[in-house]
């Protein structure tokens, strides 16, 4: 099944939006879940990296709020690689949207022979892509780069979603998951029996990680200069990553 991601804050728009992407893929005979947002703040507290097949984002979402081109920068510099495609009512932004991996942009008003004419052309582009995951105990595998904090709860090790209510909880040591998050380097130690992705960090503060939406992550004294290093290094890995795009 093909997952698509709309960011439209019109709601007549991002219903087309919908109705147009599902009559493509059905007409494909392929299966396909989209899932819509109004806004950037509701899609930020949903998404989870490495989810989606195609990302589909309006530029101006609202007049003082960031564009779906910040949006999308965001991803991009947090790490998500899925095709992207930019809908707006003007061509004015097309350069700044190749600038961070856009591959299609589509103009309004839109028409399903538009939609489906550069939908074909992304061809390839918007096959399943091979996504890593990781294995525990008593789970299917899945992938972890979506949640925010891993920490030790008992006989359990707690996953926490980006959304900070949603979790996942499976019975297996703290030794054992971060062993097993070892291929993913943004996830750092930070205290005992707590590891925190470096994706979802804003800044370090004094002792703490300050993460995207305003929470705090302590960090033990011991370990500080350490996560000072990892956030550095991190960054500069992103920038890096964000130069080659």
């Amino acid at each position: 099944m093909k997952r698509v991601a709309v960011l439209e804050n019109d709601d007549t728009d991002r219903s087309l939006l919908e109705a147009h992407i599902q009559r493509y893929f059905r007409d494909e005979g392929t299966p396909v879940r989209v899932d819509s947002f109004d806004g950037a703040q509701s899609l930020v507290h949903a998404f989870v990296l490495g989810t989606y097949d195609l990302l589909v984002f309006d530029c101006i979402l609202s007049e003082h709020g960031p564009s779906g081109i910040d949006v999308l920068r965001d991803l991009r510099r947090r790490g998500e690689d899925a095709p992207a495609v930019i809908v707006s009512s003007s061509p004015d932004f097309a350069v700044e949207g190749y600038g961070v991996g856009v591959v299609a942009y589509l103009l309004k008003p839109l028409s399903y022979g538009h939609v489906k004419t550069e939908l074909d052309r992304l061809g390839v582009s918007v096959a399943p892509r091979a996504r890593r995951t990781v294995s525990l105990p008593g789970s299917v595998p899945f992938d972890p780069a979506g949640y925010v904090l891993v920490h030790s709860s008992g006989h359990y090790v707690v996953f926490k979603g980006a959304d900070g209510a949603s979790e996942k909880r499976l019975r297996a040591s703290f030794s054992e998951a971060r062993e097993a998050l070892g291929p993913w380097s943004q996830f750092f130690q930070c205290t005992r029996g707590v590891l925190v992705n470096l994706d979802f960090v804003s800044d370090l503060d004094g002792s703490d990680f300050v993460l995207y939406d305003g929470r705090r992550v302590p960090i033990s004294r011991r370990l500080l200069p350490t996560a000072r290093t990892a956030m550095a290094e991190w960054e500069f890995s992103r920038m890096r990553e964000e130069g080659r795009r």
